[in-house]
C-alpha cells in the first residue's frame, strides 16, 4: 500500500483582476505571473506520473489556483496499472472520459468505463488497469487537492 503525499507548495500572494478574471500571483522569489481564468489542457504537456510509471497526467488546477479542489486529466495505455495506493486526507472523485478498465476498491474489483464516476473516499486503498485496447482518460477531481 501507498500513501500519495505532496509536498506543500511555496506561498504565493494572488489578486483576481474583476474585470476579467486573470489571476496574478507573486511568488516566493518576488516574480510576477499572470494567469488566465480558464484553463487550455491541450495547452499543457503530458508528464510521467511521479509514482506510476507510463502512466500519463496534466496538473489542470492545483491549490494555487482553488484551495478546494485540484483538478487531473491521467491517461492510462492499454495494459497500464495505476498501483494500489491511498490518498490520507484527499477524497478523490474519478470521471471517465474515454476506454474501459477496472478498478479495485478495497479488495472488490469493479468495472469502470467511460461515462461513469466515482468518488473515492479519503484513507481506501485503490487502484486501476486499463483492460481495453484504448488508453483510458480520467479526469481526478482531488478534494482537498493533493497539491
Amino acid at each position: 500500500m501507498q500513501s500519495i503525499q505532496q509536498a506543500p507548495r511555496q506561498p504565493v500572494d494572488a489578486s483576481i483582476d474583476e474585470t476579467n478574471g486573470t489571476r496574478s500571483e507573486t511568488g516566493p522569489s518576488g516574480e510576477l505571473h499572470s494567469k488566465q481564468p480558464i484553463v487550455d489542457s491541450a495547452a499543457i504537456a503530458w508528464t510521467e506520473h511521479p509514482r506510476f510509471r507510463a502512466i500519463g497526467m496534466k496538473a489542470l488546477l492545483t491549490s494555487a489556483d482553488n484551495p478546494l479542489a485540484g483538478v487531473n486529466v491521467v491517461q492510462v495505455p492499454p495494459d497500464g496499472v495505476i498501483g494500489r495506493h491511498l490518498h490520507v486526507k484527499e477524497i478523490e472523485t474519478v470521471y471517465v472520459l474515454a476506454g474501459q478498465s477496472v478498478l479495485t476498491l478495497g479488495h472488490t474489483d469493479y468495472p469502470f468505463a467511460a461515462g461513469q464516476v466515482v468518488a473515492i473516499p479519503a484513507g481506501l486503498e485503490h487502484a486501476l488497469r486499463n483492460t481495453g485496447a484504448e488508453t483510458v482518460e480520467l479526469l481526478c477531481i482531488f478534494t482537498p487537492p493533493l497539491i
